[in-house]
């Protein structure tokens, strides 16, 4: 069994592939890539671990697992690697049979990131720490923050200068007693999420509020009419505007999401991976699916400072005690480790 290893890299102007291999490798002129040499400098191609959670547990958070790949250079051939950019580049390490079979026949065993390279061998051997894919969602899922540019009366909803630079909030699926932020004080406009809302039902200190209509733009609600004790919303831009100064602290219960279908956990979490920038190419969406036919309860998230992707998934999972991994080829998997059944079979002594 030989392992073959492409790694991502940039070297200052452009971004490159990579290839080394436990033994030497050459692609057929048919492969795709073709003609590609893996040149057999490998040592150790790793050893990888990676959990459902955190190791020794069956709940809570989940690690990003991580190993590390070492490759020898006593030639100096890779010593213009240490000037090269490693950090979050991807990394595929693929078996195949022997140096003969063609590379369409390699199996892909790992999809991750690079966090880095090292060396403390004076160039002889580099040192490789990768990481699976969960690296790439353990970053903010919300980078968007106020502008403090709403310093007058207008259609504006940055806030003001206190508010610069803040993060600003975000609702998946359906979430009670929001506390809303003030983003134009001198027209009364209120924010819940950042993101598109399907209804928002706002409270002053408690009491309901009557809501009105709602309204495509900033600019259209910011025209409305309102009397004292009315709200009408612009639920694109998850905001409200109140008829009057409100007396107490202004709340709402916040929905996102078309339908209660749409507000279970597995479903949050892949909105959470568009979010991301994943497609359907990075996730197994039948596992969607069977973690819905597990359990569909509506259920939502607020997040009102800036948390990993990777966090915020992980808190609506668990809720129904479920958990989401990245599969050998890289996909995105969620699931939930339920007691064991009927055993089928029991080994003694």
């Amino acid at each position: 069994m030989i392992y073959l290893i492409e790694l991502g890299a940039h070297t200052g102007t452009t971004a490159v592939t990579l290839r080394v291999a436990t033994a030497s490798y050459v692609t057929r002129p048919t492969d795709t890539p073709a003609n590609a040499s893996f040149l057999g400098r490998v040592a150790d191609p790793g050893n990888f671990e990676a959990f459902l959670f955190s190791a020794g547990k069956t709940g809570g958070a989940s690690e990003v697992g991580y190993g590390e790949i070492v490759i020898n250079n006593p030639d100096g051939k890779f010593d213009a690697w240490i000037n090269y950019g490693f950090d979050g580049r991807p990394i595929r390490i693929y078996a195949i049979a022997d140096a003969f079979a063609p590379f369409s026949a390699a199996t892909l065993v790992f999809r991750g990131s690079i966090e880095q390279i090292v060396t403390a061998r004076a160039l002889k051997q580099f040192r490789f720490r990768i990481y699976d894919r969960r690296l790439d969602i353990d970053k903010p899922l919300q980078t968007v923050v106020y502008a403090g540019t709403t310093t007058s009366a207008g259609a504006t909803a940055e806030g003001n200068v206190d508010l610069k630079d803040q993060v600003k909030p975000l609702i998946f699926g359906r979430v009670f007693n929001v506390p809303l932020v003030c983003v134009n004080v001198f027209n009364l406009i209120y924010q819940g999420s950042a993101s598109a809302l399907t209804g928002m039902l706002v409270y002053d200190g408690g009491v309901p509020l009557t809501y009105t209509s709602d309204y495509a733009t900033i600019a259209a609600l910011n025209a409305a009419t309102l009397v004292p004790g009315k709200y009408a919303s612009c639920l694109a831009q998850g905001i409200i505007r109140l008829g009057g100064k409100p007396q107490y602290a202004v709340t709402a219960d916040c929905t996102e999401g078309a339908t209660a279908a749409s507000r279970s956990a597995a479903q949050i979490v892949k909105r959470m991976l568009t979010r991301m920038g994943m497609t359907t190419a990075d996730y197994v969406d039948a596992t969607f699916t069977a973690l819905d036919t597990l359990n569909a309860a509506e259920c939502g998230i607020f997040l009102d400072g800036e948390v990993t992707a990777l966090d915020a998934m992980q808190r609506v999972l668990a809720s129904v005690g479920g958990y989401i991994a990245p599969n050998t080829l890289g996909q995105f998997e969620v699931g939930r480790l339920s007691a064991p059944g009927t055993p089928v079979a029991t080994l003694t002594e």
